[in-house]
């Protein structure tokens, strides 16, 4: 169901799926609330809600392999 592999592109790994409802639920694991969304809106920039350790396409830091491994596991 997951597959994880290294991009040398990028120098990240990459975190692939077949259930996008699977993907987003492991997404939203490794995210967190970005506070300076509203700030930043009050000068009118536009942030993110949410600041992810995951990106859309899949991409994390190596640091985070066992993390993930073992969120996945459980």
């Amino acid at each position: 169901m997951f597959r994880i592999s290294y991009d040398d592109t990028v120098n990240q790994l990459r975190l692939i799926c077949r259930d996008a409802t699977a993907f987003n639920e492991i997404q939203e694991a490794f995210s967190v609330k970005n506070d300076a969304a509203f700030f930043s809106e009050r000068y009118g920039y536009q942030a993110k809600e949410r600041l992810y350790a995951i990106n859309k396409f899949g991409f994390f830091s190596s640091g985070l392999l066992f993390e993930i491994l073992s969120w996945i596991k459980a």
